[in-house]
């Protein structure tokens, strides 16, 4: 796990990120069919593991920054490997918490202890890739990375709500899906012997005279520099955006199968194979969208901001009425296939913004930063979800709108105030990108 001479993309390296994405990312996706399970087990109320999945958000955005200031300091690959043996034993722990039918708080507690583990992951791997892979086909690796997450909550929907009811039936150990983590952990704690960590900036076309001449980039992080993120008005923008885009994410994902089971009747089975069929073609949004903000980026630098308005703008024209399609299980099942069309069309579009808006933001800041702005961007994330799914679930099961109806107001709220946001960015998205190359290079004259 040594410093690399020189930067250098291999199929390893994508293979590895993309596994690594969705074997700890999984955790994501077990909470969806098991909210009813765990409130069952623990004795609670529903609105209770609601809380403790806000609880974890606020964790998880809690410690972002720190693991940011560290990935940007420390290498990289040691730490990934840190945080892979560390989860593993998180897992370990959380299995004898449900074997021995600990309380709730105990289980909340091995919970909270995982989340902070997992949020040092994304700073880490978004700072190695963008160090790994120039600017121009960043959008497709981290559409790459964008197919693992979905995919890797769509594992986490597998381990948690299809293969434990097929193997034990109904009454399936809660357990089973931690024990996939822990294997899996252990694993990839062995290939990650197999990495080396790159140079800071070392893809940078502003930094690229500099490598040539075998020099070394030495700006480090400073805390003046860390604080130019507050700074640059088109980082706040995106944080917003970010902050609106997610919640809208962590809805539709968290709370569809609940949305099923409790509005429709339906078992967290069924709703786990219909989100496997209706989301299931983010994979490919992923990778498209990815690919048209490389193609768009190589004609203009603001490429990518237009391919995210486009998807935006489509998306919503789906994702707003498609809780008002009025579909019910006794006589209404042609509606319920009507709604899975529209839901699925829309979240192909709003797919989109995802392998872009990383990308923007790697542009907008200097290399000794980014794992550090990444982390502060994943604080959007993790504040979108500790807001909103208390919110949601009080909403939905407190008043007469009721689930179909929570999401269409928050839908039609927050995806409009998004795409404002990133139609506010045309006119300085472009200086923003140039400014940050300029600097470099004359950085590279001293």
């Amino acid at each position: 796990m040594e410093t690399r001479g020189q930067n250098k993309f291999t199929l390893f390296y994508l293979l590895y990120f993309i596994f690594l994405n969705i074997i700890l990312t999984t955790d994501v996706g077990f909470t969806a069919p098991l909210i009813a399970k765990i409130a069952l087990y623990f004795g609670v109320e529903r609105i209770y593991v609601s809380w403790l999945i806000s609880i974890m958000a606020i964790a998880s955005a809690a410690f972002l920054p720190v693991w940011g200031v560290i990935a940007d300091i420390v290498n990289r690959v040691k730490l990934i490997f840190i945080i892979v043996l560390s989860g593993a034993f998180v897992s370990f722990l959380t299995i004898f918490t449900i074997s021995f039918h600990a309380d709730f708080w105990i289980f909340g507690v091995m919970r909270f202890l995982a989340v902070v583990i997992n949020a040092s992951l994304g700073p880490a791997v978004f700072s190695l890739l963008v160090d790994l892979v120039p600017s121009k086909n960043r959008g497709a690796v981290i559409g790459w990375m964008g197919i693992a997450g979905t995919a890797a909550v769509g594992l986490g929907y597998i381990v948690s709500g299809i293969i434990p009811p097929l193997i034990y039936g109904s009454d399936f150990p809660l357990e089973f899906p931690f024990w996939f983590d822990f294997f899996a952990g252990l694993f990839f704690c062995g290939l990650t012997f197999r990495l080396k960590e790159p140079k800071r900036g070392g893809t940078d076309e502003g930094l690229r005279e500099l490598y040539e001449k075998g020099e070394t980039y030495t700006y480090t992080l400073t805390f003046d520099g860390a604080l130019d993120f507050f700074r640059n008005p088109l980082n706040r923008k995106m944080f917003v955006f970010q902050f609106l885009i997610f919640t809208v994410n962590t809805m539709l994902g968290t709370y569809f199968i609940t949305f099923l089971e409790v509005q429709h009747g339906r078992e967290p089975m069924f709703g786990t194979i219909w989100m496997f069929i209706i989301f299931g073609i983010q994979l490919v949004g992923q990778i498209y969208w990815g690919g048209q903000g490389d193609k768009n980026f190589r004609e203009k630098k603001d490429g990518r901001l237009l391919t995210m308005i486009k998807s935006s703008s489509i998306a919503l024209c789906f994702l707003i009425p498609v809780f008002l399609v009025p579909f019910n299980f006794n006589g209404g099942v042609g509606l319920f296939y009507l709604f899975a069309l529209i839901l699925a069309i829309g979240s192909f579009f709003g797919v989109g913004v995802n392998p872009n808006s990383g990308v923007v933001v790697a542009d907008l800041n200097f290399p000794e930063v980014r794992a550090t702005v990444n982390s502060l961007m994943f604080l959007a994330h993790t504040a979108a979800l500790a807001i909103s799914a208390p919110l949601f679930v009080t909403i939905a099961e407190s008043t007469p709108l009721n689930y179909s109806g929570t999401y269409f107001m928050y839908i039609s709220i927050c995806l409009p105030l998004a795409l404002l946001i990133l139609l506010s960015m045309r006119k300085s998205i472009i200086p923003g990108i140039e400014k940050i190359q300029v600097e470099l290079q004359r950085r590279t004259e001293f």
